[in-house]
């Protein structure tokens, strides 16, 4: 049995797989994504578990909040285009994420997404590199 917030990343990577977007990627649920420079040639979507916050919803319920990071990655030649084009699909991603919020379990749902900054300006100088990182915030209540 897989801790919850594994679970959860697991959900989102199932879910984003299934997804038909402007381009094709397979995301996949890892700890580390470090990459070298030779294999950022490839469009990477990796999803990876961030945060855990517990709370009080209301006298007889938990609240427990996931947070969980989807990087999207690849290498680009600083041409305008590229750039927009990745822009486009973390657009995409968020929007996929946020149009139907109940991923699993039936209990949780969506409830804060955020994208900042909107790229890493010091990859895209210094490797050549879009690296965008996602964070979406899940709430689940239990009793």
């Amino acid at each position: 049995m897989s801790s919850q917030i594994a679970g959860m990343s697991d959900a989102v990577v199932t879910k984003l797989n299934a997804a038909t977007l402007s381009q094709p990627f397979t995301a996949q649920r890892l700890y580390q994504p470090v990459w070298g420079l030779e294999e950022m040639n490839e469009l990477r979507v990796s999803v990876v578990p961030r945060a855990i916050d517990l709370g009080v919803q209301d006298r007889n319920t938990q609240r427990i909040e996931l947070d969980i990071d989807i990087a999207v990655q690849k290498r680009v030649e600083n041409e305008l285009s590229d750039i927009d084009t990745l822009l486009q699909l973390v657009e995409e991603i968020i929007a996929e994420l946020w149009s139907d919020p109940v991923i699993n379990p039936p209990q949780s749902r969506v409830v804060a997404i955020r994208n900042e900054p909107l790229f890493a300006p010091d990859h895209l100088r210094d490797l050549r590199q879009f690296t965008s990182v996602i964070t979406v915030t899940f709430r689940v209540l239990q009793p």
